[in-house]
């Protein structure tokens, strides 16, 4: 989990290593996708979107086949990459966003995954509007 963390929030960005922790068929609830590629694409939209990022991670769980972190992220607003974010100029806001990541493990590597995240909280931050400000269209 550690590592996937480490991967993702390289501040390169370069995502190296992905195929390592990340099973090749991997299965993303969130998006309904299959495979590292979507890790790649998530990744791109992060780096398009935010910058210094930081990641508190508050307590990772285990039990049987399944990990879960529970972790905030503090990121700075530098573009429009994440789907949510789009058409919103770059703020420079200092940015927080928590976060719960549930992970299927099979073989050593995550193959399925499962998130709930706070991000009308970061839409709030920053675009300094809300409550539940609802994303923009995309």
């Amino acid at each position: 989990m550690r590592r996937l963390l480490d991967i993702l929030y390289e501040p390169s960005g370069e995502l190296i290593g992905l195929d390592e922790v990340l099973a090749e068929d991997t299965y993303d609830n969130v998006s309904g996708q299959r495979g590292i590629a979507m890790w790649r694409n998530v990744g791109a939209w992060m780096r398009q979107t935010f910058a210094d990022a930081a990641v508190e991670v508050h307590q990772i769980m285990s039990k049987d086949d399944q990990v879960m972190v529970w972790m905030t992220a503090t990121v700075t607003h530098i573009g429009s990459g994440l789907p949510r974010l789009q058409g919103i100029a770059p703020t420079g806001k200092r940015v927080t966003w928590p976060q719960v990541h549930i992970f299927r493990v099979a073989e050593g590597r995550l193959v399925e995954h499962w998130a709930v995240r706070d991000d009308y909280a970061m839409v709030e931050q920053v675009v300094g509007a809300g409550p539940l400000v609802a994303p923009p269209a995309g």
